[in-house]
């Protein structure tokens, strides 16, 4: 038996408009939202992904790295007020949790752009989305005019009182510290070596 010859109508190739790639990132947005709000576990990051390879895919990639640039930079802001807020005994506890959630949205959000970071981001010579993440942290938080100079003065006063022989809260010096060396080894030693002071860890 003849199999019969069938003609498939022919189909444009599929594409992504501008108002597309907006559209499409307004649903990442209000994604990335709930992972700063660490309310991830509904979320479908193989869904996600999609979305995010798509953009890429067709020709979006600025529009994704230029809004997720933003929407970290105003999340971390809005974080910084939190933990300028926070008393000074405090102070340095507020910043170590906040850094670990803060590490762990970008995490979550580098997988979501992975393809982005393979591809996109090579070609344009742009930082990796989650070192991106770590040099926004440093900009926005521990540049802060109301949390650099707290911060450094209460690690430093740490130090002083255990030369003096006093309990301290050793745990909230050593996590800061950590945060320093991942972020970058070169920030650490201007920041805490002063005359004298030398942070133990």
């Amino acid at each position: 038996m003849t199999s019969k010859f069938v003609i498939k109508p022919y189909q444009s190739h599929a594409t992504m408009t501008k108002e597309g790639a907006h559209e499409t990132w307004q649903q990442l947005d209000s994604a990335i939202t709930q992972i700063h709000d660490q309310n991830a576990s509904s979320l479908s990051f193989e869904e996600l992904y999609r979305k995010a390879y798509n953009m890429v895919l067709y020709k979006h990639g600025k529009i994704l790295y230029d809004r997720l640039d933003d929407k970290v930079s105003r999340h971390l802001c809005s974080r910084a007020t939190v933990i300028g807020e926070a008393e000074d005994p405090q102070l340095l506890n507020c910043l170590s949790l906040e850094w670990k959630n803060h590490k762990m949205s970008m995490g979550m959000i580098r997988d979501i752009l992975m393809y982005m970071d393979r591809t996109y981001v090579p070609k344009e010579k742009l930082e990796p989305v989650y070192e991106r993440g770590m040099k926004l942290w440093m900009l926005q938080v521990l540049k802060n005019s109301k949390i650099k100079e707290r911060m450094i003065k209460q690690a430093l006063d740490s130090i002083h009182r255990e030369r003096m022989g006093e309990d301290i809260d050793r745990n909230a010096i050593r996590k800061l510290t950590q945060m320093y060396m991942e972020i970058s080894k070169e920030v650490c030693s201007p920041i805490f070596y002063k005359g004298e002071e030398q942070l133990v860890v």
